[in-house]
């Protein structure tokens, strides 16, 4: 429900505009931002900046391991 919620109302609102975020925002010019690209640039620069903020307050939790080459070796 959620995923038709953003494709039906979300994504046509923002298309055709440049993205928000101060990284991408420099680069504006052109037809750099058509359609969703913008958008997509946008949701790309937060999820990593989420990521990180996530990994540095919590990424202890969750230590790293190495896998066994037959569940994929990474």
């Amino acid at each position: 429900m959620l995923l038709n919620k953003c494709n039906l109302e979300l994504v046509p609102r923002w298309a055709n505009h440049p993205p928000v975020n101060p990284k991408d925002r420099q680069q504006i010019g052109g037809d750099t931002w058509r359609g969703t690209h913008g958008l997509a640039a946008d949701v790309r620069y937060y999820e990593r900046l989420i990521r990180e903020r996530a990994r540095e307050k919590i990424g202890h939790l969750y230590p790293k391991v190495k896998l066994p080459k037959e569940h994929g070796g990474q």
